[in-house]
């Protein structure tokens, strides 16, 4: 949702990660622009942040030269989407109670750049890249905890649909404001990552 500024005292509305109201006073239109400017970095700077969770590489998730198979990278990922949905107040135990909605999986997708080993510490660095009106991307950087190596970036999209019909919904309001906190871009939840490949 989108309205043009003007320096009459129009109320403006962007749409910046999340949605915000400023009223702008009568001022000249240098001023006006100014302050949108400074409007927009607020909120640009106010993006979520990423939620991380830890764990290892198991013996059951490596090869005979105990090296992560790829197909293990899928244990993680459920490790983290299920943990940041705790720390957004929905732990699952709650959600799967009597559900009238469901998220299944549409897709996912995993790059790897570094093996991870047996016994090897890694942080789960997860946020939530996308909220579209039916579905939301959650996003998995694997890293390694003492190295902060990215050894794989996984990022599944889930489709929230009815129980009953399986027919897509839309997200809903309560969703959207439980994972707002943890909802920005790849780029910003890797900013500050010591290393990034």
């Amino acid at each position: 949702m989108r309205q043009q500024a003007c320096a009459s005292g129009e109320t403006l509305t962007r749409a910046v990660g999340r949605s915000f109201r400023l009223r702008l006073l009568p001022r000249s239109p240098a001023q006006s622009v100014l302050l949108l400017f400074v409007t927009i970095i607020r909120s640009a700077m106010s993006q979520g942040q990423p939620f991380v969770v830890h764990d290892r590489v198991r013996w059951a998730d490596v090869d005979h030269v105990r090296i992560m198979r790829f197909s293990a990278f899928t244990r993680l990922v459920e490790v983290a989407e299920q943990e940041l949905m705790r720390a957004a107040g929905m732990p699952y135990g709650d959600i799967f109670d009597a559900p009238t909605l469901w998220m299944p999986r549409r897709h996912l997708a995993i790059e790897y750049f570094a093996p991870a080993r047996l016994d090897d510490a890694v942080s789960l660095v997860t946020f939530v890249s996308r909220l579209g009106d039916t579905s939301a991307t959650i996003n998995v950087d694997v890293r390694s905890m003492g190295r902060h190596t990215l050894i794989a970036a996984a990022a599944m999209v889930v489709v929230c649909v009815s129980v009953d019909t399986f027919r897509k919904q839309a997200l809903p309001a309560a969703f959207r404001d439980a994972l707002a906190p943890f909802h920005c871009s790849v780029d910003a939840a890797r900013a500050g990552a010591p290393e990034s490949r």
